[in-house]
């Protein structure tokens, strides 16, 4: 890959945030290609992952930040005369961070799960807000999975057989479609039937027998299997602009506009 790509920073909070951070990114430089008739564009040629701590011999795409790691940034007071509400102050450190870094970004990408509070959405959309009356910022697209990333896997389509046939199973003990109300899915307590990380393992990874009170185990995928599920989620963006109470949609199209800013010099302008 080039090393003249835009230097791309995802920070999450773990793996199924790399991973969901960087194929919807790689599905959102394709769009733009084929919207612009672009197609010498190719996500591998125009960014490069990067991150704050480069660990030697880390693999390019398995690059990320956490964001609930350490920080060189103590913000204290208020947020343009208002009160930080809950996380906002935690991302607006991190967009500092990167902001003041050696290499900044050229593309920031920031999740953090609501955990079921939607004053975490909140604050997300007030620290966006601040970002957006600055001129001195990295571009950056921020998203909130309510209530936890995993759920996001539900909005792929083209379930296949067997999968199919544990989602029935699945909404059968949940008396609801996670496909059609992944927000529904729960972050917290682990043995919830509700659990994102359960159901997630007992639909598309086909673990278990039956999905019940503790079964399968609370476990988030390993970093190839969250690969490939992100993978399979980004590879339809018009299926998920029906996704807005998960906070996908949302996501989507301000990774969309932080990508037409981020990508200037790559792409045509839009006809």
């Amino acid at each position: 890959m080039s090393e003249g790509g835009v230097p791309v920073y995802v920070v999450g909070e773990d793996q199924v945030h790399r991973a969901l951070g960087m194929a919807l990114v790689d599905a959102v430089i394709s769009k733009l290609a084929h919207d612009r008739d672009a197609d010498w564009v190719d996500p591998d040629t125009v960014r490069r992952w990067s991150a704050l701590a480069e660990p030697p011999g880390i693999a390019e795409n398995r690059r990320w930040g956490n964001i609930n790691g350490p920080s060189t940034i103590r913000l204290h007071g208020r947020l343009d005369g208002a009160p930080y509400l809950p996380g906002a102050r935690q991302l607006r450190s991190a967009v500092v961070e990167h902001a003041r870094a050696e290499r900044s970004p050229g593309l920031l990408v920031l999740l953090r799960d609501t955990d079921g509070d939607p004053e975490i959405a909140r604050g997300a959309q007030q620290v966006r807000d601040w970002i957006d009356s600055r001129h001195d910022l990295p571009p950056t697209a921020s998203g909130c999975p309510h209530r936890d990333a995993e759920a996001w896997f539900f909005a792929a389509s083209g379930l296949t057989g067997e999968e199919a046939q544990r989602l029935d199973q699945a909404c059968k003990v949940l008396s609801f479609d996670p496909t059609r109300q992944p927000e529904r899915l729960t972050s917290s307590p682990n043995d919830a039937r509700t659990d994102a990380k359960r159901v997630v393992r007992f639909v598309l990874l086909a673990e278990g027998s039956k999905l019940a009170k503790g079964t399968p185990a609370s476990r988030p995928p390993s970093p190839d299997q969250a690969d490939a599920l992100a993978e399979r989620v980004a590879s339809d963006l018009d299926q998920l602009a029906s996704y807005d109470d998960c906070g996908l949609a949302p996501f989507v199209d301000g990774l969309e506009k932080a990508l037409v800013v981020a990508l200037d010099s790559h792409l045509p302008r839009a006809p």
